[in-house]
């Protein structure tokens, strides 16, 4: 099943995935962050039948649920990450809403480098951690730290009856790098990647802008409209990447607001 039209593109995103798919031609696909593979590494898998995709994540109960829920498929397999073979290669690695939750991301690219075969892509894609998501999850963070969201959700949630979307992870992974455009850039080109293919997915996303944004028509001009715009001011990017030298000692470091947004995330995470 594809994934339907929403706020955060997750049908945009998947067609861009097959876009780079269709260029690359590969054999093999790691997912690696794939969280239980619902929105992206399933339906790939459906899709390309005839290309072998492994699905990896460090969270333990993500992977044990993805293998009892889609072990029908044959050319889909999920592992945790600590259990990928060293040795092994991919053609093609996605990383798709993973370095936003990583502690280091210049060692993260630079283990993507080894498991990339040496003609290989890397599909990845990231929230702006200055664009309107992340603003209005700035604001969810401090309403439910204030205690106010946590009333009104009770509200909300004893006269709702609607079921609520499956979820794409059973971890709870807070964001903890928030990238400018020029910051993302500046990180591929210092590990030695390459962007061969950008695209932005929407405009507006996240807390609020959900409620707001509902109908087909809607969903389709947000997700246009961040084509029309500067990529400094959408919501989430998608790249395609390959490898132009070796790593090298490049190194990043969250700013002031980097670090508050990561303490705040954390500590939300914890409640």
């Amino acid at each position: 099943m594809l994934p339907e039209l929403d706020t955060y593109g997750l049908n945009k995103r998947f067609k861009f995935v097959c876009k780079c798919i269709y260029k690359a031609r590969p054999n093999r696909i790691l997912d690696y962050g794939c969280g239980a593979g619902t929105y992206l590494t399933v339906p790939l898998a459906n899709k390309f039948s005839d290309i072998s995709f492994i699905g990896a994540d460090s969270d333990d109960f993500s992977i044990n649920y993805a293998n009892k829920k889609y072990q029908h498929i044959q050319n889909l397999n999920f592992e945790v990450t600590d259990q990928l073979l060293k040795s092994s290669k991919y053609e093609m690695i996605i990383a798709s809403e993973v370095l936003e939750h990583v502690e280091d991301p210049v060692k993260f690219l630079n283990v993507l480098r080894k498991m990339l075969t040496h003609n290989g892509y890397i599909v990845l894609t990231v929230p702006n951690g200055y664009g309107p998501f992340e603003w209005a999850s700035l604001l969810e963070s401090i309403l439910y730290l204030s205690g106010i969201l946590k009333v009104i959700n009770f509200i909300k949630h004893k006269n709702n009856t609607v079921r609520s979307k499956e979820s794409d992870t059973l971890a709870n992974s807070p964001h903890i790098n928030f990238f400018s455009y020029n910051m993302i850039n500046e990180l591929f080109n210092g590990v030695g990647m390459n962007v061969i293919e950008f695209k932005p997915r929407t405009f507006l996303c996240g807390f609020g802008f959900d409620k707001l944004i509902k109908s087909k028509k809607l969903l389709q001009w947000n997700e246009n409209f961040s084509e029309k715009i500067s990529p400094y001011i959408v919501s989430d990017w998608m790249f395609l990447l390959n490898l132009i030298n070796s790593e090298d000692t490049y190194s990043i470091k969250r700013g002031i607001y980097s670090k508050i947004r990561k303490t705040l995330n954390i500590k939300r995470a914890r409640l």
